[in-house]
């Protein structure tokens, strides 16, 4: 019953990816494979997901819900659809996070390192 459900989950995560538009050309295979060296992060309303000034390589696909964006305790962004990315200046520039963001609803995401 677990691994069914983990299966499941990972099946619904793999259709989702299909609709993220840098991904657009990965197959089921390339696809699961991802899946399988990233992590998939459940926050709650209001949890914070990575901090201003903090520093990562990790980049972040939205699969469900809000991820709220802030910079200088201002709102500045919502995200809200399926395959929004956030975190990838950090990553590719190699510099702190330029902005602070929080799940605005049970939000899941796809992080990747």
């Amino acid at each position: 019953m677990v691994a069914e459900d983990f299966l499941k989950e990972n099946q619904d995560i793999i259709q989702k990816l299909r609709r993220v538009p840098a991904l657009e050309s990965f197959n089921e295979d390339n696809l699961a494979e991802l899946l399988r060296m990233s992590k998939i992060r459940r926050y709650r309303a209001g949890e914070l997901i990575f901090k201003e000034g903090s520093f990562a390589k990790m980049v972040y696909y939205l699969l469900s819900g809000q991820a709220r964006i802030v910079k200088n305790d201002r709102d500045i962004a919502v995200l809200h659809r399926t395959g929004d990315i956030f975190g990838e200046m950090g990553a590719i520039v190699g510099s702190s996070r330029s902005a602070s963001v929080f799940a605005g609803e049970t939000t899941i995401c796809i992080e990747i390192d």
